[in-house]
């Protein structure tokens, strides 16, 4: 399910909060957790994912989910992989919609 670069705009430039008081915990891997944040002034709604393996531990991703699968922004701290393009990323980056 695609979304616009104008809809991608809008969504960025929202102001949100989480919706549970909730402490965000980068504690010892393995981690996993996910967090919802609603948008202040309209209905729309977030995930952020954070998760950390117990081999590599400094290695971790970010995810901004909108829609429950529509990835926003994604940061991996020690990503090695590469992209559907063929470029190959090792370190940390930042993957935009």
């Amino acid at each position: 399910m695609p979304i616009s670069q104008t809809e991608f705009d809008y969504l960025m430039k929202l102001s949100k909060r989480f919706e549970e008081a909730d402490e965000l915990v980068l504690g010892p891997a393995p981690l996993n957790w996910e967090r919802n944040i609603n948008a202040v002034k309209t209905k729309d709604t977030f995930i952020l994912d954070f998760y950390r393996g117990s081999f590599e531990l400094l290695k971790y991703t970010y995810n901004k989910r909108y829609r429950q699968i529509i990835i926003l922004l994604r940061y991996d701290a020690k990503g090695r992989h590469a992209n559907p393009d063929g470029e190959n990323f090792d370190g940390p980056h930042v993957h935009i919609y």
